[in-house]
């Protein structure tokens, strides 16, 4: 019943689409303020597409960038969703470089942030099949490996970018997932790993949509950067935790797509998890979320809305809006990633359906502004993946 759900909720909105549109071409470049970045994660060659970003948040294109590896393509359970996963593409805290996974080769590309855009420094293994979400905190970076019993693995990142395998590093989940044809069933896999903003957790979501047992694995993390030999597993109330942050208090905050909630744990020292409060977006496919510095923001898949919340010291979450609903991409436009502005004043959907970067201001009350979108690439046609510095 709960695939059937979701399925239904994605191709609801995918019947929505309109025509695809074409790769956007180069435009002037504006001296800027940051940069967006988003993924092709094409099986004929992995790029990353950059943006300068504007002070008022405007975008304008750099260009394309080979990640060296090959990227999934259209996903073979929800189209539009090939890694079911967040952050495939992150960009370092101090804005230096951008790392990038390549499902299909098994591998993770490091770039350089330069003058001319990205600059390629180097591609590793990343111990495992089909990565789909990486994490970084403080020079190290791990991977989320979703194929087979699932995995995460840990490089030092260099001064010069290069990335070191950590040794003994590597941690199955022992959550076996399904396949469905070259991919992981990605309705079940895990979706995402992310650092506690002290470095001391490791976190992973993963799914469960066709067992019906949702888990959320938490591995403690030493001095050295090694993962405990075990992951202390919480199992969800409903299946489908999907993606995850962490609000100004350190509390996980992590949505379930099965039902579109939104869920704020508290974390013990060996990794247990206590639920804090439930909250409800009341859209269709709520599966990515990002955090402000104020203001817990969701992309709702299905419905093309976004929704906001805000959290307290005791994990207690309240939505902005009466109906938690901050902001639109529209209906058939299948927000599927996003992320914010290093100074929380603006958001970046990547919108999948539309084949466009829909573009918010983020408001003092936690509403949305849209100011448009940028960019022109093939709607459905695997891109997954957006990071903003």
């Amino acid at each position: 019943m709960l695939r059937k759900f979701v399925v239904v909720a994605m191709a609801l909105a995918i019947s929505l689409v309109g025509t695809i549109p074409v790769f956007a071409q180069s435009i002037e470049k504006d001296a800027g303020e940051g940069a967006v970045y988003i993924m092709s994660n094409s099986p004929a060659g992995n790029q990353v597409l950059a943006y300068d970003r504007a002070a008022d948040g405007s975008l304008a294109f750099v260009g394309s960038f080979a990640t060296g590896g090959l990227g999934s393509g259209v996903g073979t359970t929800v189209a539009p969703d090939p890694l079911g996963s967040q952050n495939s593409l992150i960009v370092a805290p101090d804005g230096r470089w951008v790392f990038a996974v390549n499902a299909a080769s098994n591998d993770v590309s490091s770039f350089k942030v330069d003058s001319s855009g990205l600059r390629l420094v180097d591609r590793e293994s990343s111990s495992g099949g089909y990565p789909v979400s990486l994490t970084y905190w403080n020079g190290l970076l791990y991977v989320l490996n979703a194929a087979g019993d699932g995995s995460i693995s840990g490089f030092r990142v260099l001064p010069n970018g290069h990335l070191k395998p950590l040794k003994n590093s590597t941690r199955s989940l022992h959550s076996a997932t399904p396949a469905n044809g070259a991919q992981p069933q990605i309705l079940e896999s895990p979706a995402q790993v992310k650092f506690s903003p002290d470095g001391d957790f490791l976190v992973i979501t993963d799914k469960g949509g066709v067992s019906g047992k949702g888990l959320i694995h938490v591995f403690t993390v030493s001095d050295d950067g090694l993962p405990a030999a075990n992951a202390t597993v919480t199992q969800t109330h409903d299946p489908v935790p999907f993606s995850l942050t962490f609000d100004r208090f350190g509390h996980p905050v992590v949505v379930d797509a099965s039902t579109g909630s939104v869920t704020a744990y508290a974390i013990a020292r060996n990794g247990s998890l206590s639920v804090k409060s439930v909250v409800f977006t009341g859209q269709a496919a709520t599966c990515w979320i990002a955090f402000n510095g104020r203001f817990l923001l969701t992309d709702n898949t299905g419905s093309g809305t976004l929704s906001g919340f805000t959290s307290s010291h005791a994990g207690i979450l309240a939505p902005v809006t009466p109906n938690s609903i901050v902001g639109a991409t529209g209906k058939g436009t299948l927000p599927l990633d996003m992320g914010i502005s290093q100074d929380g004043r603006f958001e970046y959907s990547l919108e999948a359906g539309a084949g466009t970067i829909g573009i918010f201001r983020v408001n003092p009350d936690g509403t949305l502004t849209s100011l448009g979108t940028a960019g022109s690439f093939p709607a459905i046609s695997g891109f997954q993946g957006i990071a903003v510095r």
